[in-house]
C-alpha cells in the first residue's frame, strides 16, 4: 500500500488507491498542488476542472494529467458516500476502479467512473468527465440527480489535493 493509500486509510476513506499508487510509480514526477475550480453537473455526469498553480512544461503537465485522472478515479466513491449515496466498489474500467451507484428513485445500480479528460499547458488546467462508464437506461432525473450531488461532493472534499 503506498503513502497515499495509507494515509487515506489512516482517515477512513474508503477507496481504493492501488490505481493512483500504480500511475504515480509509472509516471512519476514531483507532486503538485491543484485546486477545484468547478464542478459542473450535466445529465447523469459531472465536469470537473483543476487548475495548477506553478509553471509546468508539457511533459510535467501530462505526468500530473495522469496522476491526477487516476487520483480521481479512485475517490468517486468517497465522494458518493459523501453525498450519502449508497455506492459500491464496481468493476474494473480498463486499468480504472468503477463505482456501483444506486439510483435514487430506483433499483438501478450504475457504475460510475472517469469518462475522459484532458488538460491545456496555457490555461493550467486539468478537465475530466465523472459519470457513467456504461450507458445504462436510467431516467434523467436520477442521473441528474445523482451527478448534481457527486458534484457538489467534490466540492466539499477534494477541493484543494496534491497529487
Amino acid at each position: 500500500m503506498g503513502i497515499v493509500s495509507q494515509l487515506l486509510a489512516g482517515l477512513g476513506v474508503s477507496s481504493d488507491l492501488n490505481h493512483y499508487d500504480e500511475e504515480c510509480r509509472s509516471v512519476g514526477g514531483a507532486r503538485c498542488k491543484v485546486s477545484l475550480v468547478e464542478a459542473v453537473p450535466f445529465m447523469s455526469s459531472v465536469g470537473l476542472v483543476y487548475r495548477w498553480h506553478e509553471r509546468l512544461s508539457h511533459s510535467e503537465a501530462d505526468k500530473l494529467d495522469s496522476r491526477l485522472r487516476a487520483y480521481i478515479a479512485c475517490v468517486i466513491g468517497k465522494a458518493a458516500e459523501n453525498a450519502e449515496l449508497d455506492v459500491e466498489p464496481g468493476p474494473a474500467h480498463g486499468r480504472r476502479p468503477s463505482w456501483v451507484i444506486l439510483q435514487p428513485s430506483s433499483d438501478k445500480r450504475v457504475a460510475y467512473g472517469l469518462q475522459q479528460g484532458s488538460f491545456d499547458v496555457g490555461k493550467q488546467v486539468c478537465e475530466m468527465t465523472v459519470g457513467p462508464v456504461v450507458l445504462p437506461i436510467v431516467p434523467s432525473s436520477d442521473g441528474d440527480t445523482v451527478a448534481r450531488e457527486l458534484a457538489e461532493s467534490f466540492l466539499a472534499i477534494f477541493r484543494e489535493l496534491k497529487v
